[in-house]
């Protein structure tokens, strides 16, 4: 069971990841099984030179995505003031109903 189970979840993991490239464009629907398994593959590949290599392959990758992510940068400044206007809605209409 332990083998199946590590077979399927990082196969379900990547292609709901890939799967938003529907977003993007829905001509890109015919790509999405076979850049699945490119992925697939080359993950399982990979993983057979041990975690160092692992590391140091996804160690950017995971570096540049908290950088993107990180407080300050412009997609975090517009969330954060959309969650502020909200906030400060819902504080208004709980206020309001007292």
């Amino acid at each position: 069971m332990f083998f199946g189970d590590s077979m399927i979840t990082p196969a379900i993991s990547v292609l709901s990841a890939v799967e938003g490239l529907k977003v993007v464009s829905d001509d890109l629907d015919a790509w999405i099984a076979p850049s699945t398994a490119v992925i697939i593959v080359g993950l399982f590949l990979v993983q057979r030179r041990g975690t160092a290599t692992v590391g140091r392959v996804f160690g950017p990758v995971m570096i540049a995505w908290f950088v993107v992510i990180a407080p300050g940068s412009p997609g975090t400044r517009r969330s954060s003031r959309c969650r502020s206007v909200i906030l400060v809605s819902l504080v208004k209409e709980l206020r309001s109903t007292e």
